[in-house]
C-alpha cells in the first residue's frame, strides 16, 4: 500500500471501481427495502468526507478533498461548511477538552481548531515539516493527542497553552494512523505492524507486535482495544497488555474495515470502505452483521456515536453524511435533504 495516506484513498477507490460487477454509476440507486439508510447529501462534489466527530450537539466532519470542515444538526439537519485553505486536507476531527471542534490538517502539516459557537478558525503550525498528521483524539490530560504518519511521532497541544510538543515513536517506521483515549488514562496508537501504549504524564512508549496495518481503534466499555484490519477483512480484539484475544473475520468480500466506535448500544460499529457497508459487532456474541448504504461505491470512512442516539458516518466517494439507527439492530430509512448550498 503507497505510504501517502492522503492519496493511498483515491489508489483504494480507483479499486473499488474497478473491482465492482455490478454495473451501477457511483451516484445510481439500489433496490432497497424499507428498513435502510437513506444518506443525508451531497454535501460537494469530490468532498472526500472522512473523519467524523459529535461536538456541541452537532455532527461535524472533515471534507479531506475539498479542503474543509463541515457540521450537520441531527435534528435539524441544516448543513453548514467552513472552508479552509487550498490543499490543506483536513482527515482527522474530535471534540476537544475546551468543547471546540480541533482535527488536523494533513497537507497544511496543522492542527486546526473551529469555535462551535462562533465558527472562528485558528491553526497552529507542527514544527517537523511533512509531518502529515492524520487522526486526533482528546487525552486524559485534557490536551489534544495526534499521530503523525511522516513524522513516526505523536504530537500534542493543550487547549490552554496550544503549542505542538511532538514524540518520537520510534525508529522512523512507526507511521501512526489510528489514536484513541482509554479510560485507565494512557493512550493508544496504531502503527505499521503494531500497536503503541503512551503514558501522557512520563511520555514513555511501549510497542506490541499485532502482524497487521490498522486505521481504525476503538475502547470499548470493557476497556478493551477494538481494531481493524483493512488488508486481512477483519476486526481484531486485543486486552490492555496488547495480546490478540479475539479475531473477527468479516463475511464480505474486499470489506476493508475503516473507522470503528463503540456504538449507544454498547456493540462495536464500523464501517467497510471497500464493500458500502457499516457492520457491528456484539462484544458479547462476537457475531457481525452488516448492513449495506443504498447507493454504491460510497467507501464509509469515519463513524462515530452522534448526540441523537444514532450512528453518524461519512461516504468519502458519495460526498455525503448517513446516520444510521441502532435500536433493536434496526436501519431506519431517512428521506435525502437537498443541502443548503
Amino acid at each position: 500500500m503507497p505510504n501517502h495516506p492522503v492519496r493511498w484513498r483515491g489508489l483504494l477507490v480507483a479499486l473499488i471501481v474497478l473491482c465492482s460487477a455490478i454495473p451501477h454509476s457511483a451516484g445510481a440507486a439500489r433496490a432497497i427495502g424499507p428498513d435502510q439508510v437513506r444518506e443525508v447529501g451531497p454535501v460537494r462534489a469530490n468532498a472526500g468526507s472522512s473523519g467524523i466527530a459529535t461536538v456541541g450537539g452537532f455532527v461535524w466532519f472533515t471534507e479531506e478533498l475539498a479542503d474543509g470542515i463541515g457540521r450537520i444538526g441531527p435534528r435539524t439537519r441544516e448543513l453548514h461548511e467552513f472552508p479552509l485553505s487550498e490543499h490543506s486536507s483536513p482527515v482527522g476531527i474530535t471534540a476537544g477538552p475546551d468543547g471546540n471542534v480541533w482535527f488536523t490538517e494533513a497537507g497544511a502539516n496543522k492542527i486546526g481548531r473551529i469555535d462551535h459557537t462562533t465558527g472562528q478558525l485558528t491553526e497552529y503550525p507542527i514544527p517537523t515539516p511533512l509531518a502529515l498528521p492524520l487522526r486526533i483524539t482528546t487525552g486524559p490530560d485534557h490536551a489534544l493527542w495526534f499521530t503523525e504518519f511522516g513524522a513516526s511521532a505523536v504530537g500534542r497541544i493543550d487547549p490552554r497553552s496550544p503549542q505542538v510538543t511532538e514524540y518520537p515513536l520510534g525508529d522512523g517506521g512507526s507511521q501512526p494512523v489510528a489514536i484513541a483515549a482509554a479510560p485507565d488514562g494512557s493512550v493508544w496508537i496504531t502503527e505499521r505492524g503494531h500497536l503503541a501504549r503512551i503514558d501522557p504524564r512520563s511520555h514513555k512508549v511501549v510497542h506490541y507486535p499485532v502482524g497487521f496495518d490498522s486505521s481504525g481503534l476503538a475502547v470499548a466499555r470493557d476497556q478493551t482495544l477494538w481494531l481493524t484490519d483493512q488488508i486481512g477483512g477483519s476486526i481484531h480484539q486485543l486486552n490492555r497488555d496488547g495480546q490478540t484475544i479475539g479475531l473477527y473475520p468479516i463475511a464480505a468480500p474486499r470489506s476493508m474495515p475503516a473507522g470503528i466506535t463503540t456504538g449507544p448500544d454498547g456493540a462495536l460499529w464500523f464501517t467497510e470502505f471497500g464493500s458500502d457497508s457499516i457492520g457491528r459487532v456484539d462484544p458479547v456474541t462476537h457475531k457481525i452483521t452488516e448492513d449495506p448504504t443504498p447507493t454504491q461505491i460510497t467507501a464509509p470512512d469515519g463513524i462515530t456515536a452522534g448526540p441523537d442516539g444514532n450512528l453518524w458516518f461519512t461516504e468519502f466517494t458519495a460526498n455525503s453524511i448517513a446516520r444510521l439507527e441502532p435500536r433493536n439492530h434496526a436501519i431506519t430509512e431517512y428521506r435525502t435533504l437537498t443541502p443548503l448550498r
